[in-house]
């Protein structure tokens, strides 16, 4: 009988010491802020039909110092001053002639 109160001894000992079950911590959201934004360089795409001129109607504000055409009403648009894209969407949402603006990604190919 001895043996096996003292392996029910252990047993208790080892569940007392382990504590509550680890619960997996929830999953964290990825940060807003994406490192590889090219500040200052958006693109922009506008409405079929309208003309490059809109883009310095709209961001001319923020310094621009080069509009190049990508093709197909795609533009990329270089600032002075980056106002952010929370700003740069802002300003296009009160021009229907800006279909679209983003900022400017940079990728590396793969190895």
């Amino acid at each position: 009988m001895r043996r096996s109160n003292l392996g029910v001894l252990l047993s208790m000992t080892c569940l007392a010491c382990a504590g509550p079950t680890a619960t997996a911590a929830p999953p964290q959201e990825a940060p807003a802020v994406n490192d590889n934004r090219i500040p200052g360089e958006y693109l922009v795409t506008l409405q079929p039909g309208a003309d490059q001129a809109v883009v310095s109607e709209v961001y001319g504000r923020f310094g621009i110092s080069s509009v190049k055409a990508l093709g197909g009403n795609i533009f990329v648009v270089v600032l002075t001053r980056d106002p952010g894209p929370k700003a740069m969407d802002e300003a296009r949402a009160g021009d229907a002639r800006i279909q679209a603006v983003q900022p400017n990604y940079s990728y590396r190919a793969f190895k």
